[in-house]
């Protein structure tokens, strides 16, 4: 007859189920090294202990908590568990609930004793993990032995990770810790436990040092550690490497020496499951100042957090941000009516929608009154306490004592001090903080060889050589949106910026309506339906100079479009954002702009001449010559779009328009002869003028008009027998074959410069940058790990 085992306990909050068995003594509290974990400032920090007594069975304990335990209206300090037992901590009407249950076990030689768990989002689960980035259905955990439990994934979009490797299925002993969300699940003999992350501090910076190619030290051996709800401010003088240290803690710059560690985990051998905890707000506004702040953080939301995410959950979620924030009455407003530091909450609440462990803010008070400053340090202050770890760089110094920490840093990125505020006067021996940045700026670098620094725990020298052996970095961490969602929403947002900017919209009217009302003025009269007066060349004039427009107005709209929101498409590509989704989106709004651009142009510039007559398609000529010019278009777009990923700033792209402009008007077949020029009619080839010509001339029959006007002109022109009057392209004859040509060719030249562009930015990007300089200073980082401590 197999023996029962001791009955087993159920313990329910908001965070799950937790269960355990006897001898286990389990805390629960708002401390962070409870065996269960209830955040709630009602709660204490060691607020129950529940054991399991022999004669009483399980007994549970408030050993002396501040706001007290009740049953009901009942407050006491003894309950024991009969079968169910509900108490809620510090107030007994709206305290969180905790749920006990008594469960008796199968007999242990039964396979029914082996339980099956289940971890998501939604209430019908085990263990219920209360995050947007959790599916509602995310992970099934089944225990095989008492020893080993398999844990499979169901298809979630964020991931469930076992050591650092995302999986699909793992086994898993007793002991081992499963990472989903951010919550972290440890395997028992009895079930699971919701566990805060080993006690160790959220963020570590062990032993840094940036070096550059040339072997100049930019970080020199900088060491921290911060617990949760600490705020951390990063000061020096200008090329400390406050910047470096910044992009370090990112993820966006390896040090050839040292590690970062975020709860204990590598933070770029884990990149991909920890980059969504880190949120970062750079010194640039990661904004489009065209959009209120609630259809801008809309638009984050729907980015950030996987599918399953409905509207109304993510509507919630932006509400509360704000509301923590205090940016609720300005939810309406265009950003680019907010006040400066109104623009940096809304920054701030960009990456507070997923609940990030790790804040890190580039100099966000710069360019702010004193008081705007001041407001914003004490915002980060308030998030500290709310329990995140804040790292603030800045220059400003009439705050600090808000900070629990300041790292001083010195010229070479050498500490000069890292500590509580407090102790910062007393070290440098100074009565203002002015006078310690004079110090840092003309004291000798040997001044601060042995600065005052907390260093952290070290791993040994074999586990660095692993780490330095390990091989590349990871890049950007997958998106927990599909790729077509993403691409709908950028191409929504980015409509939504174009009518939201009425000025812009003037101005695409302007490009088009100017340029169609000169042609219309000074070629497009009777251009088609030659006359006596009508040169043989009108109505080449006129396709050339519709030809050549539409390619200048393609690239105008999209040669600025990369380059001048670039901090806001790094940000979001270090949250999951697909690169190919970023530039078809741009390419399906844009091209859709040019289109219609394209035809206004056409439409107008023809009116005096009547329109072609004829098409190679059966149908309206007139629909086929928009075609034609529009692919024209789309295509110089596509080549705006390179451009903008090439060029470091808006004006450098403007600059280049003119250059587009007369490289199509030359290689349009209009202006020039090309067929007597060989080379430069291959050449002729690579531009999208060259091929919306060759297909609208195609299309309207343009030699056949040209000998109608060399027929009426008199006398007639005198040429070599054989010759045509006017040099001829092959591809300009009426023919389907020629258009289609001409068709493949316009595709194949766009998705070159979407392909190049997409190659610029990926070479552009801090990941590949990142990996690129791991793999350049693999001996540098060899040798820093060996390097004795």
């Amino acid at each position: 007859m197999p023996s029962l085992e001791a009955p087993e306990l159920h313990i329910r909050t908001d965070s799950g189920i937790v269960r355990v068995t006897p001898p286990t003594t389990t805390t629960i509290g708002r401390g962070a090294d409870c065996d269960v974990v209830v955040a709630d400032l009602r709660v204490s920090r060691r607020h129950l202990t529940v054991v399991y007594a022999q004669g009483d069975g399980w007994v549970v304990t408030d050993p002396g908590s501040v706001a007290g335990t009740f049953r009901g209206v009942e407050r006491a300090t003894r309950f024991v568990v009969e079968s169910r037992l509900t108490l809620r901590l510090g107030d007994a009407e709206s305290g969180p609930v905790v749920e006990f249950s008594v469960v008796t076990p199968m007999p242990t030689e039964d396979a029914a004793a082996l339980s099956a768990v289940t971890v998501g989002r939604g209430a019908d689960n085990d263990i219920v993990l209360p995050e947007l980035f959790v599916s509602r259905h995310h992970a099934d955990l089944r225990q095989v032995t008492t020893e080993t439990w398999e844990v499979r994934d169901l298809g979630s979009h964020d991931g469930t990770y076992v050591d650092g490797r995302r999986v699909t299925s793992e086994i898993v002993t007793v002991g081992q810790d499963v990472v989903i969300g951010r919550s972290w699940l440890r395997a028992t003999r009895g079930g699971w436990q919701v566990i805060s992350r080993t006690g160790r501090p959220v963020l570590e910076a062990v032993g840094v040092s940036a070096i550059l190619p040339s072997g100049q030290k930019i970080l020199d051996d900088v060491s921290f550690s911060l617990d949760e709800g600490r705020l951390m401010a990063v000061v020096g003088t200008t090329g400390s490497g406050k910047s470096t240290l910044l992009k370090t803690l990112t993820g966006f710059r390896p040090p050839e020496v040292g590690e970062i560690l975020v709860n204990g985990m590598n933070l770029y051998d884990d990149f991909a499951q920890l980059g969504r905890r880190i949120g970062y707000v750079p010194q640039d506004d990661i904004l489009h100042p065209q959009l209120t702040m609630r259809r801008a953080l809309d638009y984050a939301a729907e980015l950030r957090f996987p599918a399953d995410v409905n509207r109304e959950e993510r509507r919630h979620r932006v509400d509360e941000v704000m509301d923590e924030l205090g940016l609720s009455d300005r939810a309406n407003v265009p950003i680019e009516r907010l006040s400066g530091g109104q623009r940096k909450r809304t920054s701030v609440a960009m990456e507070l929608l997923t609940k990030p462990a790790l804040l890190l803010l580039d100099e966000p008070t710069s360019g702010l009154d004193p008081g705007y400053e001041k407001a914003v340090m004490d915002l980060l202050r308030q998030l500290a306490d709310g329990g995140r770890v804040v790292v603030v760089v800045t220059h400003s110094v009439q705050s600090l004592d808000l900070c629990d920490e300041v790292l001083f840093l010195a010229p070479g990125g050498r500490t000069a001090f890292s500590g509580p505020p407090a102790g910062a006067l007393e070290f440098f021996d100074q009565s203002q903080y002015a006078s310690v940045f004079q110090e840092l700026e003309t004291a000798s670098p040997d001044r601060w060889a042995g600065g005052r620094q907390r260093r952290p725990s070290t791993r040994t020298i074999d586990s660095r050589w692993h780490d330095a052996m390990a091989g590349d970095a990871q890049g950007a961490p997958a998106s927990p949106v599909a790729w077509w969602s993403q691409a709908s929403t950028l191409s929504r947002r980015h409509l939504a910026i174009l009518a939201a900017d009425r000025r812009n919209l003037a101005y695409l009217a302007a490009e088009v309506l100017i340029p169609a009302l000169l042609i219309l003025a000074l070629v497009g009269k009777s251009s088609f339906a030659p006359t006596p007066d009508t040169g043989a060349r009108a109505a080449r004039t006129l396709l050339g100079a519709l030809a050549v427009s539409a390619a200048a107005v393609g690239a105008a709209n999209s040669v600025r479009e990369v380059v001048k929101e670039l901090p806001v498409y790094y940000r979001e590509r270090a949250v999951g954002l697909s690169r190919s989704a970023y530039l078809v989106s741009k390419a399906a709004v844009l091209g859709a702009l040019t289109a219609i651009q394209v035809a206004i142009l056409v439409f107008i510039a023809t009116r005096g001449s009547g329109g072609p007559a004829t098409s190679v398609w059966p149908g309206s000529p007139l629909l086929e010559l928009i075609v034609d010019l529009a692919l024209g278009g789309i295509a110089a777009m596509c080549l705006g779009l390179l451009i903008s990923a090439t060029v470091s700033s808006s004006e450098k792209a403007m600059a280049l328009i003119p250059v587009v402009f007369i490289v199509m008007w030359l290689f349009s077949g209009m202006a020039v002869d090309l067929q007597s020029k060989p080379v430069m009619r291959i050449l002729g080839y690579t531009t999208s003028a060259n091929w919306s010509m060759s297909m609208a001339a195609s299309s309207s029959s343009l030699y056949h008009i040209e000998d109608d006007a060399l027929s009426l002109q008199s006398p007639p022109p005198v040429v070599a027998t054989g010759q045509p009057a006017i040099p001829r392209d092959a591809r300009w004859n009426p023919g389907m074959g020629n258009w289609m040509v001409g068709t493949i060719a316009l595709i194949v030249l766009a998705a070159a410069a979407l392909a190049a562009a997409d190659w610029v930015l990926a070479r552009k990007e801090p990941f590949a940058r990142r990996s690129r300089r791991l793999n350049g200073g693999m001996k540098r980082r060899l040798l820093g790990a060996l390097r004795p401590n």
